[in-house]
């Protein structure tokens, strides 16, 4: 483009309209990508994180029970319970067999 003749300024605005077909494009495309991340991606992500939390509750009750069937037959006077804390109740009912559920 010529500031002085003024040539090529034409072309100039030819090459603005065709940069601006593609950046229209290109945020369509991208509001297109947006749309579909909210539509499906989103949706299966708080689905997986639902189960993932339903699990993760169902294995904590699960735990829960068996420290309670544990404890079950450790007897606690008034003693132990005023001189023990209660995480070393669980460590002399412990058996050394990893194998006993």
């Amino acid at each position: 483009m010529s500031a002085s003749t003024g040539s090529g300024f034409s072309e100039f605005f030819q090459a603005i309209d065709k940069a601006a077909v593609i950046y229209q494009e290109f945020v369509t495309l991208s509001s297109n990508i947006v749309d579909y991340f909210f539509r499906t991606y989103k949706v299966d992500l708080e689905k997986r994180r639902a189960e993932y939390a339903e699990k993760e509750q169902a294995r904590q009750k699960r735990e829960f029970e068996k420290l309670k069937k544990d404890l079950a037959g450790t007897k606690i006077s008034s003693e132990t319970s005023q001189t023990e804390n209660p995480e070393s109740l669980l460590f002399k009912k412990t058996s050394l067999n990893i194998y006993n559920y």
